[in-house]
């Protein structure tokens, strides 16, 4: 899958970093085989995006930075992105921290635009902090990616310049009802708990009647306030209900606490899936918690893809190797009978 992914990313963002500096359509570096090969003129082009360095999305925010910066690491080790003119654009980034502030984040796209003068913007991380950029990015007419939100609802705002990689937050927890139903269909009832903030909102939208249109009965739908530490209060209505199961979250730091205190208090659920949280490295760090809990995700090393699906996509295909052991274990096992899904947006 690997190769299918990043090559249909590789030349997602190269055509649309190429039409940003007004190149043309990007072509793999060219043999010399009798004609003179076009001169080479090499330009550097600009990504602008904000980081949450600080704030309640600092964690996540930082993965997706990661990423970034590791593409444009990768393209440069490459020789950058080679045009059919002879042009040869190399990516170099600017970002700010946005203190996970939907104020400060319409400054600098502001800033990004209007001072920089950046060629190619992508979005911070969290579908608030992207809808506050998208409005700023339209109103100046400029293009952007999200690399980082999944909020349904911002892409039913009208936006004409702003185009969403992952999948809608309305299917994060689809797959998990599935998954649970599948492993042990003997679960009856599920408990609903999220963050209120509209990425999780959306996705609980969705879950809860799914889940109810697949004969669950949801005992305990409620919604926890962004920041929220102590979720006694909840846990004690899920131990009141007894449902067979838990799903809802919102972000990593609720996520990370949420789980803990599900083990300290010794819930006993049979599944539990949560959002974002389970996808990050240092879940693992609050130790048992952490164990056998489900996270949704958009890409897995393990999933194998044939060149009927690549001709399919309309992407190259090379046949991958078998992937080492994760590094990144984004789903953990609830029980021996169960494998889970499962990175994320928010």
């Amino acid at each position: 899958m690997r190769g299918i992914r990043l090559a249909g990313a590789a030349l997602a963002v190269a055509g649309l970093v190429a039409a940003a500096c007004g190149g043309t359509t990007p072509t793999p570096a060219s043999s010399a085989s009798g004609s003179s090969a076009p001169a080479t003129q090499t330009k550097t082009f600009t990504i602008g995006f904000t980081q949450s360095q600080t704030g309640n999305q600092n964690v996540t925010s930082k993965r997706q930075t990661e990423g970034i910066q590791l593409w444009v690491e990768d393209v440069t080790k490459a020789g950058g992105i080679k045009l059919k003119d002879g042009t040869v654009l190399m990516p170099q980034v600017k970002f700010y921290d946005d203190e996970s502030k939907t104020d400060r984040v319409q400054a600098l796209y502001t800033r990004l635009i209007n001072d920089d003068k950046v060629d190619f913007l992508l979005s911070p991380y969290s579908s608030g902090l992207v809808k506050a950029a998208a409005v700023i990015t339209e109103q100046n007419g400029r293009l952007m990616v999200t690399a980082g939100g999944a909020d349904d609802v911002t892409m039913e705002q009208g936006f004409k310049g702003v185009y969403q990689v992952y999948a809608p937050g309305s299917k994060y927890l689809i797959g998990a009802i599935d998954l649970m139903l599948k492993l042990d269909p003997t679960i009856k009832k599920v408990a609903i708990v999220n963050e209120k903030d509209s990425f999780s909102a959306s996705v609980v939208a969705a879950a809860n009647p799914y889940a109810k249109s697949k004969g669950l009965d949801v005992v305990v739908a409620e919604g926890y306030d962004t920041g929220t530490t102590d979720f006694n209060p909840f846990i004690n209505k899920i131990q009141a209900a007894g449902p067979d199961a838990i799903i809802g979250g919102g972000h990593f730091e609720d996520g990370t606490t949420f789980a803990k205190q599900l083990f300290d208090k010794r819930v006993n659920a049979r599944f539990v899936a949560l959002l974002v949280a389970p996808a990050e490295p240092t879940f693992k760090d609050i130790g048992d918690a952490a164990q056998f809990i489900v996270g949704p995700s958009q890409w897995e090393p393990a999933a194998k893809y044939s060149a009927e699906t690549a001709k399919a996509a309309n992407v190259p295909y090379r046949r991958s190797r078998t992937p080492a052991a994760p590094t990144r274990r984004s789903c953990r096992r609830r029980s021996t009978r169960s494998t889970s899904c499962c990175s994320t947006a928010a």
